[in-house]
């Protein structure tokens, strides 16, 4: 299985973003700096379903006004996997 990163469903869509391997990216000694996930609405009357990131407390990861997000890195290959629901 993947390191699923974030994880966003919609009542239209789910979409998922994880690593697609397993290395580990090469990160600056004493670079702890948080990642940034800004979620914005687009359609009116849009219904969040769920909304996840990695490494983020579920007690506020769940809420799309909040942007911290898990950490990308450059030269880092990542995988996007998006499906649409039904009417």
């Amino acid at each position: 299985m993947l390191e699923e990163l974030f994880e966003l469903r919609t009542d239209r869509v789910e979409l998922h973003f994880s690593k697609s391997t397993g290395k580990v990216p090469a990160v600056l000694p004493g670079a702890n700096t948080p990642g940034r996930l800004a979620i914005s609405k687009e359609r009116p009357g849009l219904s969040w379903e769920k909304i996840w990131r990695q490494g983020i407390p579920d007690d506020i990861a769940c809420f799309s006004n909040q942007i911290v997000g898990p950490r990308l890195f450059e030269e880092t290959d990542y995988k996007i996997y998006a499906t649409c629901k039904k009417k």
